[in-house]
């Protein structure tokens, strides 16, 4: 299947991926703030004034980023925001908090699978406990089994002669 790319760095962003046909005007999250508006069957139109090879992915919907410096982003009404020392510091602060959400998440998810591992032993080792009714017919089982070899045996040696009654 052929993918489409989509506003990004050649090869890294493709609309099969990250956008929705079911809410086609909803950029892919890492790249929204490089269009003024999304448009999911033409995604690389509307990114970054034209260059759709520009736009930076990040965490904060990427930013379009010039040569000559001047750095800039799509705010949500499609208005141009030149890139201040403030967006800096909150794609910082994006990234740590998205580290922490990734690894209280990991946690979580260790967790669950120690404790699903710890209950699937469980219900393995109670499967092989039998309750004492179990054990007493097998026992009366196999006994009434060693007495019927042991007469059938028996009348053998009668019938052939080799026992007298």
């Amino acid at each position: 299947m052929t993918k489409t790319e989509c506003c990004g760095p050649p090869g890294t962003i493709f609309r099969e991926d990250v956008a929705s046909e079911v809410h086609p005007n909803q950029a892919p999250e890492m790249t929204r703030a490089c269009y003024t508006s999304f448009d999911y069957y033409n995604c690389k139109a509307n990114c970054c004034e034209g260059d759709h090879t520009i736009c930076v992915p990040n965490e904060m919907g990427g930013f379009c980023n010039l040569e000559n410096g001047t750095d800039f982003y799509f705010d949500d009404g499609g208005n141009k925001q030149l890139i201040t020392d403030d967006y800096w510091d909150d794609l910082h602060s994006a990234r740590d908090n998205r580290e922490l959400i990734e690894a209280r998440d990991d946690y979580r998810n260790r967790y669950i699978r120690s404790n699903r591992n710890t209950n699937n032993r469980n219900t393995d080792e109670n499967r092989h406990i039998t309750s004492p009714l179990v054990t007493m017919i097998a026992s009366m089982g196999i006994a009434i089994g060693i007495i019927v070899i042991i007469l059938s045996t028996l009348i053998l040696l009668m019938k052939s002669k080799i026992i007298k009654l």
